[in-house]
């Protein structure tokens, strides 16, 4: 029997259904070969997207995010522009579930239990997605709030606690592309400044330059200067020229280690 009886059913194919649709249905006129090529990218693009369910592990989810390219991306490139990547994540391990059936510890604080564990599952998933087989995955604090189901400043202060424990500063999409409005590498460095470390050890510790941390640390200390004359926030961000919510990270840090500016700024006021 001829093997051209079963060309047909070969040709039954999602790729093949593409090339179709482009031809016929949106009457795409061009070099065959290149309607091939077309449909091979969209194909190629679906099997990222959608995974095999046999192929996750339990608890895992499917996450598509930002690509490290290994470089700082051009000024003004829109979100839509960036270079993605899907990645496997661990959202939920047999040790989470362990971990919630025994309940919390005696005597540790309920509050305190929860938080530790959100800890942990931030940095599992930050590494997971560093750890992609299919090129670095950056989550941004965004991306963290969707996955754990926590607010965006929940998941700040948990990068900021693993930070003070373990001196291990965590590489979200903000930090590794050096977004002006990231929330975290600044954080850190104002911080690790309040506590006397000085701007050469921040800048080795935190893999910047050490005009990128005198700058950051100036923008703050105009913040504390301003503050103490009874500026407010949105006054402050129009004075020095920086985003609003730069001048509201640095302003809850300085009431943070500064909580005598909060009165004098009042009094001032």
């Amino acid at each position: 029997m001829s093997r051209n009886h079963y060309h047909a059913a070969t040709q039954r194919t999602f790729r093949q259904a593409i090339i179709h649709l482009l031809e016929k249905e949106y009457k795409l006129v061009g070099s065959h070969r290149v309607i091939q090529m077309i449909a091979d990218d969209i194909a190629d693009l679906h099997r990222e997207y959608y995974r095999d369910g046999d192929l996750v592990p339990p608890g895992h989810i499917v996450w598509r995010g930002t690509l490290d390219e290994g470089r700082k991306p051009r000024a003004g490139r829109r979100a839509e522009d960036e270079p993605t990547v899907t990645a496997v994540l661990p959202l939920i391990t047999a040790e989470d579930i362990a971990e919630l059936a025994q309940g919390c510890p005696k005597g540790k604080h309920a509050r305190v239990w929860g938080h530790e564990r959100d800890i942990r599952r931030v940095v599992r998933l930050v590494k997971g997605g560093l750890d992609n087989p299919g090129g670095r995955l950056l989550l941004s604090l965004a991306d963290l709030s969707i996955l754990i189901n926590r607010s965006m400043s929940t998941v700040r202060r948990c990068i900021l606690d693993h930070f003070e424990r373990t001196g291990e500063v965590l590489p979200l999409k903000g930090y590794v592309l050096d977004q002006g409005s990231n929330p975290t590498h600044k954080g850190v460095m104002v911080r690790l400044y309040e506590k006397g470390v000085s701007p050469p050890e921040i800048a080795r510790s935190t893999g910047h330059s050490l005009a990128a941390v005198d700058r950051y640390l100036k923008d703050y200390e105009r913040v504390k200067v301003l503050l103490g004359k009874g500026l407010n926030v949105t006054e402050i961000s129009h004075a020095i020229g920086r985003g609003l919510w730069t001048v509201l990270q640095y302003h809850e840090i300085v009431l943070e280690f500064h909580p005598d500016l909060a009165l004098a700024a009042q009094e001032e006021s």
